[in-house]
């Protein structure tokens, strides 16, 4: 199985994914990217096959993009890791039901 991984940052939750991955055999081909990358021109213009495509957190914006890598192969799988802190989010900055530590 070959899969495509790319998020907008290396985290240590996409560490933890892509290793999980490899130890049970999955090829992973790995892409820390911004809108304006060279590595996402480069995945543009030398798209490969692949099994499935997971696109990490705070990965939104690459979603259309990953959409249309899809389109190259009909039987590729997309799949969107939303994860999202709850501290970051909800508990210190919408809600402000704690203080924010500097």
């Amino acid at each position: 199985m070959k899969v495509l991984y790319f998020s907008s940052f290396s985290e240590p939750r996409s560490t933890i994914i892509t290793k999980g991955l490899r130890r049970c055999g999955v090829d992973v081909d790995v892409n820390f990217m911004t809108l304006r990358s060279s590595s996402t021109l480069r995945l543009l213009f030398t798209s490969k096959y692949y099994d499935a495509i997971i696109v990490g957190e705070y990965g939104q914006y690459f979603i259309p993009f990953a959409k249309w890598l899809k389109t190259l192969s009909a039987s590729t799988t997309l799949l969107f890791d939303p994860y999202i802190y709850l501290y970051d989010t909800t508990i210190v900055h919408d809600r402000k039901l704690i203080e924010a530590t500097p």
